[in-house]
């Protein structure tokens, strides 16, 4: 014979499990009462810059962004990643668009991604035959972007626009 306390647990259970069947049964998912499923793509706060135009891809270039006092360097080709936290934009001949809308030229360097949220910085390319092209953005905008589906959170992404020869 089972005890009053342990026969209202036991029933509480049951209860759990008639709820649980009856939310599965229903259609109510995990995902919450919107009906759809978050796609995790995950976020990394973000400022684009995005070139006037793209860059011959068949050059090596050297990026230089100073934010916060921190100058990082980066090699950049189409055939050589570096470990960097700032990355290259390579676009193809169709259209592209960043993940906070901003189309991208196509068919080459299209522009970089700086990981964080500068509040400004300054960038320089160069090639072998010397700059490229600078620009200095001094109060960068910072959205917050749905990236993973309605109500599945917001990411923090700014676009900036660079003119390049």
């Amino acid at each position: 014979m089972l005890s009053k306390a342990r026969q209202r647990d036991e029933g509480s259970h049951g209860a759990v499990l008639a709820l649980a069947i009856l939310a599965i049964a229903s259609g109510a998912s995990a995902a919450g009462c919107s009906g759809h499923s978050c796609k995790g793509l995950g976020c990394q706060p973000a400022a684009d810059v995005v070139f006037s135009h793209a860059l011959d891809s068949s050059s090596t270039y050297r990026v230089d962004v100073v934010s916060n006092g921190v100058t990082t360097s980066c090699p950049v080709n189409l055939t050589a990643v570096a470990a960097c936290s700032v990355q290259p934009i390579w676009t193809g001949s169709q259209s592209t668009v960043t993940l906070d809308g901003t189309h991208l030229p196509t068919g080459g360097f299209a522009g970089l991604t700086v990981e964080g949220q500068p509040p400004s910085m300054a960038v320089t390319i160069s090639d072998g035959r010397g700059v490229v092209a600078t620009a200095r953005f001094d109060s960068i905008h910072y959205s917050a972007v749905e990236i993973d589906g309605a109500g599945c959170g917001t990411c923090s992404l700014a676009s900036v626009a660079m003119s390049v020869p």
